[in-house]
């Protein structure tokens, strides 16, 4: 690849140099292929990952025409290149922090017309978008400060720290991407991010606490985890779930979760997690359950109850809902302190019309 770059021995020579000292081989170049695209990236700019490609794909399916596209972190903009090429006509917003990231990625999509912004997070934007975001990308940093001096020389020497450090946990930047984003979302919008398969349970309790119907994709071959957030397509579902709780026989209330908490921090652990997922294992013929079905069931809850029987631990709660996704009525056991998955399964009589003819 140097050699073809090279256009004079002499360059040649010095970009062996420079890689022999270190420098990203996309550095050297002064490009990174990447979803097919080749992508300009300057000295000191994050290099788009392969497994990045994951998440350009999860938020392809979900872009519909003319979609409005927002990259936050965008980096090179390698992210939002890669969406214009594989969308029609989308109208496209990236930010980054880095002025140096952004002159990148103004070169790498000016040929579309979008606009990339310096600034954090959101500050930069137009406030005309507000509600009207279709796609909301971020590949933040979520590498842990105590684990960026284990990664590769190239990145903790030669890309910003910016963009690899999130915090303590890795979690700070993705945290803060969560809690503004629904202002900005249009009904229906959906917010992704790029995560490590070990953080997503608590970047799926960020989603969830702030509004977003979370669920995760992951590829193998890749190594790559995409949290996905939806926003509700309207307020009535949040309305209709806190009457509904209000309007139940008292005995059978879990009054604590009259504020709605429940449907916001509704969590799963991993080992949860598959348990209901691997229903069929233990059930022959039994349905197997979605986590992010149990989302939906509680956005709109026909029922909740403390201590529903004795099979349920102390102070779980019941929450039987409706997730259109799955198809049917869900019945979920979630402890009533720290609001924690236990298990879930279809219900009796799981057909929506049975479940829409309850009191």
């Amino acid at each position: 690849m140097l050699i073809s770059a090279a256009r004079t021995p002499a360059d040649l020579a010095a970009m062996v140099d420079r890689r022999a000292a270190g420098l990203p081989l996309e550095h050297v170049l002064g490009w990174a292929e990447f979803c097919g695209l080749r992508i300009a990236v300057d000295a000191g700019v994050f290099v788009p990952r392969r497994r990045t490609g994951f998440l350009v794909r999860q938020a392809t399916a979900l872009a519909r025409p003319r979609a409005v596209v927002v990259d936050l972190c965008c980096g090179s903009g390698a992210v939002g290149a890669a969406l214009i090429a594989a969308l029609d006509r989308i109208e496209l917003y990236a930010v980054d922090i880095d002025p140096v990231a952004v002159r990148c990625t103004r070169r790498n999509i000016a040929a579309a017309g979008a606009q990339a912004y310096v600034g954090d997070l959101y500050e930069p934007l137009p406030a005309a978008l507000r509600g009207r975001v279709d796609v909301l990308v971020a590949n933040a940093p979520y590498v842990p400060t105590e684990a960026v001096g284990l990664l590769p020389p190239e990145a903790r020497m030669h890309e910003p720290r910016m963009a690899l450090d999130g915090g303590a946990d890795g979690l700070d930047v993705l945290r803060r991407v969560a809690a503004a984003a629904p202002p900005w979302l249009a009904p229906g919008g959906h917010l992704l991010v790029e995560t490590s398969e070990r953080q997503a349970p608590q970047t799926v309790e960020s989603f969830a606490r702030n509004g977003l119907i979370p669920r995760v994709a992951s590829s193998d071959e890749l190594n790559a985890t995409v949290v996905i957030g939806t926003r509700p397509t309207s307020r009535g579902d949040r309305i209709r779930s806190t009457t509904a709780i209000e309007h139940l026989p008292r005995g059978r209330i879990c009054k604590t979760l009259c504020d709605n908490r429940m449907v916001d921090d509704l969590w799963w652990r991993d080992t949860d997690a598959e348990y209901i997922r691997r229903r069929s294992d233990r059930y022959p013929g039994a349905v197997n359950i979605e986590p992010a079905w149990t989302w939906e069931a509680a956005t709109d809850p026909r029922r909740i109850e403390r201590d529903p029987d004795p099979k349920s631990r102390t102070g779980a709660v019941r929450i039987t809902g409706y997730s259109p996704s799955a198809g049917f009525v869900i019945t979920i056991i979630a402890t009533g302190g720290t609001h924690a998955g236990v298990t879930a399964w279809k219900s009796s009589g799981a057909d929506r019309r049975d479940y829409e003819g309850q009191t």
